[in-house]
């Protein structure tokens, strides 16, 4: 609490959900409740009900229409998400292989193509890290393969792909553990490239059980 306070300055905070967001005794002294465009200023979570045609401002996560608090203090720059803003994800897709998996099949691996946005190189992931369903992680023999024999083109459309490589038997039993026979099941992908995490998703079909 400041009393009888003025020029201090309030910014990438979150106010949600009280019945009056900010207080003032009398008099309200000056702020400020923003530290100016693009690092912006506050989330206020009644802020779309206030001002319920205001628009983003050039795509910067940024309300066009100032916050009012009252005659003398206003957020300039209202943040549209709460702070912290979340970590961005890179633009990845993958290609799992087989389609179907036969859960008494006795192949040694699931193979994975992943491609990721043009901003980002395959040969920058760190496959050490790399998991399946945030439990399977690349096979061993796989991780110190050169790079130059793991990327490719895998489907020929013109981008490159980086080729893993999942223990076979593992996710079989991982399946299984989950009650996971006789179905489709979406599988996920994570990892890192450049230290910037990415997810992909495949669905497969599972049979045998």
């Amino acid at each position: 609490m400041l009393s009888s306070s003025s020029d201090n300055k309030f910014y990438h905070n979150n106010f949600e959900n009280n019945t009056q967001q900010v207080y003032f005794s009398t008099p309200a002294y000056a702020n400020f409740w923003d530290d100016g465009y693009p690092s912006g200023g506050n989330y206020w979570s009644d802020y779309e009900e206030r001002y319920p045609d205001a628009e983003e401002l050039d795509g910067s996560g940024i309300w066009n229409t100032p916050y009012v608090i009252d005659e003398n203090n206003q957020d300039n720059y209202s943040l549209m998400n709460p702070w912290p803003p979340a970590p961005p994800e890179i633009v990845a897709t993958a290609d799992i292989i087989p389609n179907t998996l036969n859960l008494k099949s006795k192949g040694k691996w699931i193979t994975a193509h992943i491609e990721l946005s043009d901003d980002y190189n395959v040969s920058a992931i760190d496959r050490a890290i790399v998991m399946l369903n945030n439990t399977i992680p690349v096979d061993t023999f796989w991780l110190d393969k050169p790079f130059e024999s793991v990327i490719g083109d895998h489907d020929d459309d013109g981008i490159t792909d980086l080729m893993v490589k999942f223990d076979r038997q593992a996710v079989i039993e991982y399946l299984k553990t989950k009650g996971i026979t006789d179905a489709e099941v979406t599988l996920a992908i994570t990892g890192e490239a450049n230290g910037m995490p990415f997810e992909v998703t495949d669905t497969i079909k599972v049979i045998g059980q």
